[in-house]
């Protein structure tokens, strides 16, 4: 089975930049990082249901850590 998740966030240039790190694909999943005009199109694919919650959980964890040094 397949899988795409797609998170839109509104954006500032060090969530960008924290991000490119992570782009990355591997045999189960591609992570893909798009700028757009005003927020950040984080898509991800993923052949499974494994790999899909892999890349999720490495996303929503540099999003949190984000927001809390944001927050300072």
């Amino acid at each position: 089975m397949k899988y795409e998740c797609v998170f839109k966030i509104k954006s500032d240039e060090h969530l960008y930049k924290a991000l490119l790190p992570d782009v990355s694909n591997t045999k189960r999943a591609v992570l893909e990082l798009k700028k757009e005009k005003d927020y950040l199109k984080i898509k991800i694919n993923a052949l499974d249901a494994i790999a899909l919650k892999a890349f999720t959980t490495s996303i929503l964890k540099l999003l949190e850590v984000h927001e809390k040094v944001k927050e300072m």
